[in-house]
């Protein structure tokens, strides 16, 4: 079975500002390597918060994941880590749902990611009939990836930020900018571990008949691993020049990389400046509801 994650989406933002456009402006006055360098700037209205919810698990595959992600607070790292980035005008729920199928999405407010796309993931990534706790930690680190993918969906949602190209693209970028910029060094590798899933979807892709679905609003598996592989070589290319290496990115593109990241880093803060919180200002993670035991 395929795994797409985020496959369904909503384009709800203007094309009234390129991104590559504010991107440029932001970069004027400082080198193409430099990291991004958050200008804070207070947001009026009123405040949402991200809030997070474990919905119930029937099968026991199921069940066990939802116990080991709540166990090691997944969702609770996530929304913590996003009130303290960024401030809403409206209340987004971060989810893990039993979906009948692997998914994971943004719709109205809401961010849905199914106990199916992660047991995919381990499929992927520990095809061991059971997973050591270095397995784990790499499936997790995926999910949380694609959970900051969405995140970016949301932000275009909620913040009404203008995307011109794909929208998926540009949520991929706002995950790794913001794991470089916004989470802790420990996390800065999730972004690999997306790309290890990717790199392994495209090669059981390669393997099959028909063509490659270069219709779909998502690149192709193959091109976000050498994207992602690329913007966190970008971000840090001392941190993941190895990681970089023995995961096939030719020079090719790795030359161009530092000043990729830049620019993708530039146009997110620009977008994103009104609404960054200064490094006091942080909420309360909260739940969505009543917790399913």
């Amino acid at each position: 079975m395929q795994v797409r994650p985020g496959t369904r989406w909503r384009v709800l933002a203007s094309l009234s500002v390129p991104l590559a456009l504010t991107g440029a402006l932001a970069l004027m006055g400082r080198g193409p390597a430099q990291p991004a360098r958050i200008a804070v700037v207070a947001a009026p209205g009123p405040r949402g918060v991200f809030r997070v919810r474990y919905g119930p698990a029937s099968g026991g595959e199921m069940r066990a994941w939802r116990k080991r992600l709540r166990t090691d607070r997944v969702l609770e790292r996530a929304a913590e880590r996003l009130n303290a980035f960024v401030r809403l005008p409206a209340d987004v729920v971060l989810a893990f749902d039993e979906c009948g199928e692997d998914d994971a999405y943004y719709e109205r407010g809401r961010v849905t990611f199914c106990y199916e796309e992660v047991a995919d993931y381990a499929d992927l990534l520990g095809p061991g009939a059971t997973l050591t706790e270095v397995e784990t930690r790499r499936v997790e680190g995926a999910a949380s990836f694609f959970l900051y993918h969405e995140a970016g969906h949301a932000l275009v949602d909620v913040l009404d930020l203008p995307v011109t190209g794909k929208e998926e693209d540009a949520v991929d970028q706002f995950a790794v900018y913001f794991l470089a910029e916004g989470g802790p060094p420990e996390t800065r590798g999730d972004a690999l571990r997306a790309a290890d899933v990717l790199g392994r979807l495209a090669r059981a892709e390669a393997g099959r008949k028909g063509p490659l679905p270069v219709w779909d609003v998502h690149s192709l598996d193959a091109q976000r691993e050498a994207n992602l592989l690329c913007w966190v070589y970008g971000a840090d290319p001392r941190g993941f020049r190895q990681a970089v290496h023995r995961a096939g990115l030719p020079d090719e593109r790795r030359s161009s990389c530092e000043d990729e990241y830049a620019l993708l880093a530039g146009s997110w803060e620009a977008l994103l400046s009104p609404y960054l919180k200064a490094p006091a200002d942080t909420s309360a993670t909260q739940d969505a509801g009543p917790p399913h035991r």
